[in-house]
């Protein structure tokens, strides 16, 4: 695994069911700050979600589209993350992330998918952003647990998710030695 690239689409796109790698831009932008909040959100869920594996992203990258031309959203060590018009009426949910992956399980991109009136006006779009950021990196819906990767949008990062992720990430996360005892075996 790598750290992988963060590519925020700053022009909203159409949402369109199905399996699509593109989606066309419409007249409507996030705002700058919008941009860097969404940014950062993503840095925040990548730390929490990689168990402290990755703590930032390779590179964040902020991308402008023309309306009326498609984007590409499924890229090659990316996730290209961003505000889609009209989520929520084609699968009555509020975000879609979504992931490709080899055949041997190795995830090779991701997409986060925002519906754009929630993300723009719902106090809980951080929460949005973490989950559906979670589905991107291979997560699932978790159903027995209190956890940020519950269906519905509610739940804070809990220490189940903090388990989790250290377990998802374990081989590489380097184990810390305590200074004291670098200082003794030096003696």
């Amino acid at each position: 695994m790598q750290r992988p690239h963060l590519v925020i689409v700053t022009t909203v796109l159409a949402f369109q069911e199905g399996a699509h790698a593109d989606f066309t831009a419409v007249d409507a932008q996030l705002t700058p700050d919008e941009a860097r909040q969404l940014a950062a959100n993503m840095t925040e869920g990548l730390t929490v979600l990689s168990g402290g594996a990755f703590n930032r992203f390779a590179t964040v990258r902020y991308e402008q589209a023309v309306p009326g031309r498609a984007v590409r959203v499924v890229r090659t060590g990316e996730i290209v993350a961003g505000r889609f018009r009209g989520v929520r009426e084609a699968l009555e949910a509020v975000g879609y992330g979504g992931r490709t992956a080899r055949a041997d399980g190795t995830i090779t991109s991701g997409t986060v998918m925002l519906d754009e009136a929630y993300d723009r006006d719902d106090e809980r779009h951080r929460l949005l952003r973490i989950h559906e950021l979670g589905h991107a990196l291979g997560y699932n819906h978790v159903a027995s647990e209190r956890s940020v990767m519950n269906p519905t949008i509610g739940a804070e990062p809990t220490p189940f998710d903090r388990q989790v992720a250290r377990i998802a990430f374990a081989h590489l996360i380097t184990p810390r030695t305590p200074t004291s005892l670098i200082a003794r075996a030096a003696r």
